[in-house]
């Protein structure tokens, strides 16, 4: 499968979950749990993807809504690529299996730095922030 065709996939895939905020969060622990099974395979990456997951997860619960449209939608789409076992590089090929996966995550992570510090702030300090900001801008420029 070519990457263009897995990554159109992923993007399609997320967009639908981006209106099933229960799915959107149910995928995101699937992803957490491959990433804990591939920790020693996804190196520095992991906790990138465990970021991801986290914020899918309490943007999915309603627990942080101050979020881009355009940042939830771009970690949804790597994190339902992350789980395509048939991508750019099949998973099943050892060495270089991952590594699509680790780039893609790697461009989302970068993209949305921002969006994902404010993310990170807020965990650490545990507050409730369902202000939605979701109007479909980023702000990382």
């Amino acid at each position: 499968m070519s990457s263009g065709k897995a990554e159109h996939r992923a993007e399609v895939e997320a967009e639908q979950l981006l209106a099933e905020p229960q799915a959107a969060g149910a995928m995101a622990e699937r992803a957490g749990q491959r990433a804990n099974r591939q920790r020693g395979r996804l190196g520095e990456a992991f906790e990138d993807v465990m970021a991801l997951t986290r914020l899918v997860r309490a943007w999915a619960s309603g627990r942080y809504r101050a979020v881009p449209t355009s940042t939830i939608l771009a970690a949804i789409g790597a994190l339902v690529y992350f789980l395509m076992p048939l991508d750019a590089l099949p998973d099943f090929i050892f060495a270089l299996g991952l590594l699509d996966d680790i780039a893609l995550i790697g461009k989302v992570v970068q993209m949305c730095r921002r969006d994902l510090q404010a993310f990170r702030i807020w965990e650490q300090g545990g507050q409730d922030n369902n202000t939605d900001s979701n109007n479909g801008t980023d702000n990382n420029n």
